[in-house]
């Protein structure tokens, strides 16, 4: 299975009935939303809309701070979010426009017992996309279900974090698994920032690819680099071509660097270098054949 192409998602759902007052004060409001700034960061990027109802900034932060009362803040975090969000604010226009509206104006949307007809979750849910949630217990990563007029489901998943979005991505084919990779070990041991592609996963199944996660996530979970080396499972070692014509780098940007490999379950292979606390996977391997001679 190639997982090189994908299809883009266009657009998303920012959900207001996650925002109802939650947070103690502006803020924390701001603390909990940088997952939501760092997903409107990468949709600002890859040109997705973000869709919203009209009244969206009439909703309540606090017990008594609208969205609104965000233009008063000064700070960077508050900076950030309404430069991303007024930026998206009018491509496309408000869903709840009438030549946008999806929703069957004479049904009615339940998630569980709450009426959600008229909101952007029913909308999602109708135009099967993603909705875009703040911090709230009800809607953190998370799949709903929408029973519409009492017997036909619907479901629509709710986003609040970066790596959230990108496996729901990867998992409906509209990203690839460079991008899926980057972001679910972000800012952790292992960085996939300068992975070669052509190296990659192209000719990898669905499991043999979860068998890479799989151990890249035993990689990540070691309390540190002895721990590492000693796991007999992913077999953490240093890179020994039998020649120069051997030398699977020798001819790559990398070719100065130490090498390291590991097992990502037999017969594949994980190879990178080491830059201080950081490991840069560079190339994965399939069947061995590269591993044979180092």
């Amino acid at each position: 299975m190639n997982y090189w192409g994908c299809d883009k998602m266009e657009k998303v759902y920012l959900n207001e009935l996650s925002l109802e007052g939650q947070f103690r004060d502006i803020d924390q409001f701001l603390d909990d939303s940088m997952p939501v700034i760092k997903c409107l960061k990468y949709m600002n990027e890859q040109g997705i809309g973000v869709s919203k109802q009209s009244n969206f900034y009439d909703q309540r932060i606090t017990k008594d701070k609208k969205f609104n009362d965000l233009r008063g803040v000064k700070n960077d975090k508050a900076r950030r979010l309404k430069r991303l969000l007024l930026s998206m604010a009018d491509n496309p226009p408000f869903w709840d426009q009438e030549e946008f509206f999806k929703q069957d104006i004479s049904s009615k949307y339940f998630l569980g017992t709450i009426d959600v007809t008229a909101t952007s979750i029913a909308e999602a849910s109708e135009d099967e996309k993603v909705i875009l949630s703040f911090l709230h217990k009800d809607y953190e990563n998370k799949e709903l279900e929408i029973i519409k007029n009492k017997e036909e489901c619907l479901s629509v998943m709710s986003v609040y974090s970066y790596d959230y979005l990108e496996e729901y991505l990867w998992k409906n084919k509209e990203t690839d698994i460079y991008d899926y990779l980057k972001a679910r070990y972000i800012d952790r041991r292992l960085d996939f920032s300068k992975f070669e592609k052509e190296y990659g996963f192209l000719d990898f199944s669905q499991s043999e690819i979860e068998d890479c996660i799989e151990a890249f996530d035993r990689f990540e979970e070691a309390e540190g680099w002895d721990e590492i080396v000693r796991d007999r499972t992913l077999n953490f070692k240093r890179y020994s071509p039998a020649s120069n014509k051997d030398d699977w780098f020798r001819k790559s940007e990398f070719k100065d660097k130490k090498i390291y490999k590991f097992r990502c379950k037999n017969p594949k292979r994980c190879f990178g270098y080491r830059e201080g606390e950081k490991f840069y996977v560079l190339r994965m391997e399939r069947d061995h054949k590269i591993s044979d001679n180092g």
